[in-house]
């Protein structure tokens, strides 16, 4: 990481990233977990398919057609909710590794835009372009229209973090 300075409010970073495995299974679950009412989404169904299965159970109408036919349909919905959270991100690594995680992304940041560099081309953006940037423990996500740009944490020093998250509070306002 090269770091050029003119003054505290003028910065530029620069890095190149080749994201790990793991950086990129922390950043996923870092975004499954800000999902809105996630956790309403994972265990509201499964409970929904057990209480279900033990009514029809309990009134011995579990092995009418109508009762297996419900808990089939509700079974489809809750148990991928269930384990939903949990896989993604495996499954966004399995697809990652073929393309993602293969490149090498050249970063560059100041105060007016963020350029990113790789074999897919540039992408330049200017910071009023930015949807909304996500802080998570670990990363960050600066969401545009068609996507999320991830810069993890552990790629900055201490002054560019600070400097980072002083233009992200000056974005926010």
């Amino acid at each position: 990481m090269s770091i050029c300075h003119h003054s505290w409010r003028y910065m530029e970073i620069k890095f190149t990233v080749n994201y790990t495995d793991d950086e990129y299974l922390c950043a996923v679950r870092e975004k499954v977990e800000q999902m809105p009412n996630i956790k309403v989404h994972t265990y509201i169904p499964f409970m929904m398919l057990v209480l279900v299965v033990w009514l029809l159970n309990y009134f011995v109408l579990l092995d009418s057609w109508w009762g297996m036919s419900l808990s089939l349909i509700l079974a489809l919905y809750a148990i991928p909710s269930l384990f939903g959270r949990y896989l993604t991100p495996y499954i966004g690594l399995f697809f990652a590794r073929k393309k993602k995680l293969q490149e090498t992304y050249n970063f560059s940041i100041n105060s007016e835009k963020i350029y990113r560099y790789s074999q897919q081309g540039v992408i330049e953006i200017l910071w009023s372009d930015i949807k909304s940037i996500d802080v998570t423990t670990k990363n960050y996500f600066f969401n545009l229209s068609n996507g999320s740009m991830l810069l993890p944490k552990s790629r900055f020093s201490n002054e560019q973090l600070q400097w980072l998250n002083e233009m992200i509070l000056a974005y926010n306002k």
